[in-house]
């Protein structure tokens, strides 16, 4: 009886620590979160490590995500790429076409989407839906196919902007404004686009962000727009 009580009492006690434990968990894991705006201290810091204009920061921030890089039910704000995905599936040994089949909204070639209408993308929390479909088959190709946050940077990315995973990247800009903001500066200063910003090279630089296609949604033209409105 005396051995089933301390027994009893043992497991309670390890109850009670294992709950606690937990709860300490909760509340660091809570406190790694900071979802406050950028303060123009932060943009004038960025600039600066950059040499350009805060404007010209300000103006990638409301082009690439209107200016939030989180939904308003605080989830990291993505946007994901089907023929990103379907190039990494193929990296990673698998074979994308067989996989299609009701998966056309998030396997697809460039190809192909460029002739869809209308395009597969959602928006918004809705695009966790595609996003969560495509982590379901292969993860770490999911993760890399997607862009992130109020500047949409690609997860393929993460090593430039300093991650040593795909993960730790997406886990870092989901839980910051400021993670966002360094991830930015550090790809913008990798792929020389601080030196284009500087120029006020608008093609230049939408070409180097954007990639070869951006005159087909006039990226150049709304940041420079972006960029005048902000330096009034």
């Amino acid at each position: 009886k005396t051995a089933n009580t301390m027994s009893k009492n043992c497991n309670n006690a390890l109850v009670f620590r294992a709950k606690l434990l937990l709860e300490k968990v909760k509340v660091w894991k809570k406190s790694m979160i900071d979802l406050s705006p950028l303060k123009e201290a932060d943009f004038v810091r960025a600039a600066q490590k950059m040499g350009v204009e805060v404007a010209a920061i300000k103006a990638f921030a409301e082009v690439e995500a209107r200016g939030s890089g989180f939904l308003l039910n605080k989830k990291l704000k993505i946007l994901f790429e089907g023929h990103y995905f379907y190039r990494y599936l193929k990296e990673f040994g698998m074979k994308p076409w067989l996989l299609k089949e009701g998966n056309e909204d998030i396997i697809y070639t460039y190809s192909e989407l460029e002739e869809m209408s209308p395009k597969p993308y959602k928006g918004g929390e809705k695009e966790y839906i595609r996003y969560n479909k495509a982590i379901q088959i292969h993860s770490e190709a999911a993760l890399l196919s997607a862009s992130y946050g109020m500047f949409q940077i690609m997860g393929d990315n993460y090593k430039v902007c300093g991650y040593t995973s795909v993960f730790e990247f997406v886990k870092a800009l989901s839980q910051s404004y400021k993670n966002q903001l360094n991830a930015f500066v550090k790809f913008c200063i990798s792929k020389g686009i601080q030196n284009d910003l500087a120029d006020k090279d608008w093609a230049e630089v939408a070409r180097k962000y954007n990639g070869k296609d951006y005159e087909k949604n006039n990226y150049d033209t709304k940041l420079e727009e972006a960029y005048e409105k902000y330096s009034e």
